[in-house]
């Protein structure tokens, strides 16, 4: 009788020598280049940031995974990358919220490795990027003391920080969209610019990516359809207009596109798994991130480029795959979207009739308290319209479309100024703003914004920076906008906010604009019986 034994088990029935937990410590490996440059460029920030991510990754895969897959190192991995994504100032407590999401939410939640749709790292600088604007775009110089610490890194949670002295500076993106001015090659490629912990040292990447490479752990054609797609495009719209649209060598060199070709892009759940689908995948980030770097709100898009591209991901693959289930989950899909974009239409139209009163009030209070805030002095207003006669107090047509400023009464109505609003396209959308102005001096007397949709951490520092702000509490009509460093003594001269010149330059045409056209109307106004209270 034969009683040899048969066992039947699942494929693989052919095992190699790689192994998940291989792989994964292999990629920790050739991240140490990049960690190590980040360190030697950003200090003990550097390290805080990175050591906070990663514990706290695998601790959250601790208590909420399985506890047994945390010698396969991709929590690891998930921690290094995420931390590598982050400025070396932001507080610990963010890192550790934005390693608790990308675990939680961009991995665990889809039911752990292999499984996720998303890469986990970008997810959770995603969110930390929505949750924490102003942190995650406020850039420590490479150039710092190394022991210094590049932020508020020990920051209480929720609470204003202890407002840590570091040098800061924009990223070589941020001064090339926002101010036109270029990096040297050389130190994007060695790391000696402001930005994320990772995105800084070219040569790092490239060095880890090779080995990689090399080890067949990530599929070359991904990041090289990556780089081809971004030096062809970015090289023919500088071709167009050089002054405006950069080459394809700072394209390649600066930003995270190095991180997120070689590292992010390469993951092996989150990719195609087919040699063609990776071509594609690598063309459509390409195409994506300088879609998003030439005319997008913030300067840099691989993160939003690779995450857009992991959801199409299932489309790319082969769709003899599962022909059928591909084919009905799509017609789904097209028509729950239809049925909710309906609902919430009809929702927004409802919201918009019940909110409109209730804004309009609340935007004649918000103007009620910016009158006395740009006119010192001011505790109530009367309104001014520019009529055929000039500006008046009693029009004699109906005021519905007529122009009009506001003048500011002290206690003992004495007219102390004129506040005027005015808006005008920004970098990223229409900058409303009011102002005083002093009639007798020719002085702009204050500003204050009162809507913008400026980039965050970016543009909305015309709001935020208080050096900015204050520098229109006394200055002289026409207004001149300067560069830091620049300056001459001029009486109109307003710096600029370095990273924010285009919002900032805005501020000061809108109020030149504005004055253009009304200073003459104003002065005539000003000394004419119609004013109440009288001249002062």
């Amino acid at each position: 009788m034969d009683t040899r034994r048969f066992e039947l088990t699942a494929s693989p029935h052919i095992k190699g020598p790689d192994s998940t937990a291989r792989i994964m410590w292999s990629v920790v490996v050739s991240l140490l280049p990049v960690v190590g440059a980040s360190v030697y460029w950003f200090g003990p920030s550097a390290l805080l940031v990175l050591t906070t991510t990663t514990l706290t990754c695998l601790l959250t895969e601790r208590w909420l995974g399985s506890g047994g897959t945390l010698r396969d190192g991709s929590a690891a991995i998930t921690g290094l990358l995420l931390g590598l994504t982050l400025p070396a100032g932001v507080p610990l407590w963010m890192a550790a919220v934005g390693s608790v999401f990308a675990m939680g939410l961009g991995k665990l939640v889809f039911g752990g490795l292999g499984q996720n749709v998303f890469n986990p790292a970008l997810l959770g600088r995603a969110f930390m990027q929505a949750a924490f604007p102003e942190d995650m775009t406020t850039w420590p110089a490479a150039t710092s003391s190394w022991a210094q610490l590049r932020g508020d890194n020990f920051a209480t949670p929720l609470l204003a920080g202890d407002d840590v002295m570091s040098v800061t500076g924009a990223t070589p993106l941020g001064q090339m969209k926002f101010d036109g001015i270029p990096t040297d090659m050389l130190e994007t490629f060695i790391g000696a610019t402001g930005g994320s912990l990772g995105e800084t040292a070219a040569i790092a990447i490239l060095i880890g990516g090779g080995y990689l490479a090399l080890k067949k752990y990530l599929n070359w054609r991904i990041p090289i359809s990556i780089f081809l797609t971004v030096a062809v495009l970015s090289q023919l719209f500088h071709w167009i207009n050089p002054e405006r649209y950069p080459d394809a060598a700072f394209m390649l060199l600066s930003g995270g596109l190095m991180l997120g070709a070689v590292y992010m892009a390469t993951d092996m759940v989150t990719s195609p798994t087919t040699n063609r689908g990776c071509w594609i995948f690598g063309f459509g980030i390409g195409a994506l991130v300088v879609l998003i770097r030439l005319w997008g709100g913030l300067p840099e898009g691989v993160m939003y480029a690779i995450l857009l591209m992991n959801a199409m991901v299932p489309f790319i693959n082969p769709a003899e795959q599962a022909p059928i289930e591909l084919e009905s989950s799509s017609v789904r899909l097209v028509g729950t979207l239809a049925v909710a974009g309906a609902l919430a239409g009809l929702a927004i139209v409802l919201v918009f009739q019940w909110a409109n009163p209730r804004i309009e009030l609340w935007r004649a209070e918000v103007l009620a308290a910016a009158v006395t805030e740009v006119l010192p002095g001011a505790e109530r207003y009367e309104t001014a319209f520019l009529d055929r006669e000039g500006l008046t107090l009693v029009p004699q047509a109906d005021t519905a479309d007529l122009d009009r400023v506001y003048v500011g009464f002290d206690g003992n109505d004495r007219a102390v100024g004129i506040a005027l609003v005015a808006g005008e396209p920004g970098f990223q959308d229409v900058i409303r703003l009011i102002f005083g102005y002093d009639p007798e001096t020719g002085d702009v007397i204050g500003m204050q914004v009162l809507e913008s949709k400026e980039t965050p951490g970016l543009g909305d520092k015309i709001e935020k920076d208080s050096s900015f702000v204050h520098a229109f509490d006394r200055v002289r009509f026409p207004l001149i906008g300067v560069k830091a460093g620049r300056e001459s003594g001029a009486e109109g001269e307003v710096v600029m906010i370095t990273g924010a010149t285009i919002s900032s330059r805005a501020v000061v045409e809108i109020i030149n604009h504005r004055l253009e056209v009304l200073a003459e109307p104003i002065s005539a106004f000003w000394t004419s019986p119609d004013l109440r209270g009288g001249t002062p």
